[in-house]
């Protein structure tokens, strides 16, 4: 907001800042609500390797049965 607030009309018509601005709030606004509900790329991860471990250890007893 600090740095839109900072420029100058001419710049503010800029197709390119104008870009950057939108590009720049909707990663803010992505991160802020992965923020809030408590998800993370390192929590998704974990929890796929978790899933896959599971997998792995299913069919390792289906085998040996």
């Amino acid at each position: 907001m600090t740095w839109w607030m900072s420029l100058n009309r001419t710049e503010k018509n800029s197709r390119d800042l104008i870009e950057k601005l939108i590009l720049e709030s909707e990663y803010i606004i992505t991160q802020e609500s992965i923020s809030w509900s408590g998800l993370s790329i390192n929590n998704q991860k974990t929890t796929e390797e978790n899933q896959d471990e599971s997998s792995k250890i299913d069919d390792s007893k289906n085998k040996s049965e």
